[in-house]
C-alpha cells in the first residue's frame, strides 16, 4: 500500500497542482487583524434596523470584539453614541450576547456587573402603589424598612443612610404582606426609593441579592434597556431601549463571508471571479481569533480558507510558506484548510470535495 500512497502524494497530484497554479494569482498578503479596518456610518435608527442595515451591506455590526475602543475613537471623530452589536440574552436576563452569538457571561465572565457599564436602574415606589424604574442618581425621598424620609438622596446615598443611621436597608418587598405594609406606610406620600436595584447590565435584585419574587410594576415598566451602545466620548457602554434611534455603525474590513456552499476548488474560483482571493492566514492567533468572530454569519460550522495540500506540499493560495505544523502527507479527506466557528485550534483540514461556506479576501 505504501507505493500507491506515495504516488498519490507526489506524481498524480503534480498535475492537479499545475492546474491549480494557473487559476491562482499570487498577491501580497496583509494580516487580517487589526489592520485594514474602517467603519461605515448611517443616520440614526433603532437597534434592529441598524443590524438589518449592516447585514444588507454584508457587513457586521460594530462590536468591541472586532474593533478596539482606541481604534473606534480614531475612526469616529464627531460621533458619540453608537449602537454596538450587543443585546441582552432573551433567555438569560443577567447575560449579554454579541451579534456573533458569543454569550459574554459564558466566555469572559458576566459583564452585567462590569465597570464598562455607565449606568444602572433603581426602583421608585409611586403614590399609586406601583413601581417604576429610574436612574439611580436622581435625588428622591426614600423608604427605609422602618419609615419614610423626605430628605432627597440618590438611591445609593439613601441606602447608606438607612444602613448607617437606621441600621437597616431600603424597603424590601418579598411577599404580598410586605407590599401591604408599605401601602400603609406610604399613605398619601409622594413616593420614594425602595431597595430594588439593577446593577450595570444585570438583573433586578433586592439588597443582599435576594431574588425578585413579587412585583408591582406600572404599565410599561420597568423600561427594558436591552440593547447596548457605546459612548465614544466617555469610552463607556450604555444601555437603551432597542427602539431608540442612535447612530448606526457597521464594521468594514477586507473579508467577505460567502454563504454559498461550494467545494474548495469552487470557492477558490468564486473568489477569483470577484477579483479576490480565498483567505490566507498565517499561524497568527490574533488572525484566527478575529476570523472566528467574524464568520458568525456563515451557515456552515466550518468555512474554507486558502490552504491546500498538493504535489506533496502544503500551500497557501498566495504562495506564502505554510508555518503551521501539518501532516507531511495527509489523507485525501484532509487536504484543504478550514476555520471553525467554535473550535479554536488552527490548522484544521477537511475533504476538499465537501461543500462549505468560505471567506474571500482582498
Amino acid at each position: 500500500m505504501a507505493a500507491p500512497l506515495v504516488l498519490l502524494c507526489s506524481r498524480a497530484m503534480l498535475v492537479l497542482f499545475l492546474a491549480w497554479a494557473v487559476l491562482s494569482k499570487p498577491f501580497m498578503h496583509h494580516y487580517v487583524y487589526p489592520l485594514d479596518t474602517e467603519l461605515l456610518t448611517r443616520k440614526n435608527m433603532s437597534w434592529p434596523k441598524a443590524r438589518a442595515w449592516c447585514e444588507q451591506h454584508s457587513l457586521p455590526m460594530f462590536t468591541l470584539e472586532l474593533v478596539s475602543a482606541s481604534t473606534l475613537s480614531s475612526l469616529t471623530e464627531g460621533l458619540d453614541l453608537v449602537w454596538m452589536g450587543l443585546q441582552r440574552d432573551p433567555h438569560n436576563d443577567s447575560a449579554w450576547i454579541w451579534v456573533n452569538n458569543t454569550i459574554i457571561e459564558q466566555t469572559e465572565g458576566d459583564i452585567s456587573q462590569s465597570l464598562n457599564w455607565n449606568e444602572e436602574d433603581c426602583a421608585f415606589y409611586n403614590s399609586d402603589n406601583t413601581w417604576s424604574s429610574r436612574g439611580c442618581d436622581e435625588r428622591q425621598p426614600f423608604f427605609c424598612a422602618n419609615g419614610y424620609y423626605e430628605n432627597k438622596l440618590s438611591w445609593h446615598d439613601a441606602q447608606k443612610y438607612c444602613l448607617n443611621t437606621r441600621e437597616d436597608q431600603l424597603y424590601t418587598i418579598l411577599t404580598v404582606n410586605d407590599a401591604q405594609e408599605l401601602v400603609a406606610l406610604a399613605q398619601t406620600r409622594a413616593g420614594g426609593w425602595i431597595g430594588l436595584h439593577r446593577a450595570g447590565g444585570g438583573s433586578w435584585a433586592w439588597p443582599g441579592g435576594q431574588s425578585l419574587n413579587y412585583t408591582a410594576w406600572s404599565s410599561g415598566e420597568p423600561v427594558s434597556r436591552d440593547c447596548g451602545a457605546f459612548s465614544v466620548l466617555e469610552q463607556s457602554w450604555r444601555r437603551f431601549p432597542c427602539d431608540t434611534s442612535l447612530q448606526v455603525l457597521c464594521h468594514r474590513d477586507k473579508l467577505e463571508v460567502v454563504t454559498l456552499r461550494k467545494t474548495w476548488e469552487e470557492a477558490l474560483e468564486h473568489c477569483n471571479g470577484l477579483g479576490l482571493e480565498l483567505l490566507v492566514l498565517q499561524n497568527n492567533s490574533e488572525d484566527y481569533d478575529y476570523v472566528r468572530k467574524r464568520i458568525y454569519q456563515a451557515e456552515t460550522e466550518q468555512v474554507w480558507i486558502g490552504l491546500r495540500f498538493l504535489a506533496g506540499h502544503w500551500f497557501w493560495v498566495d504562495n506564502q510558506p505554510v508555518e503551521e505544523l501539518l501532516p507531511d502527507c495527509p489523507l485525501p479527506s484532509q487536504a484543504c484548510g478550514v476555520v471553525s466557528k467554535t473550535d479554536s485550534s488552527s490548522g484544521q483540514m477537511e475533504d476538499c470535495s465537501r461543500k462549505f461556506n468560505f471567506v474571500c479576501y482582498g
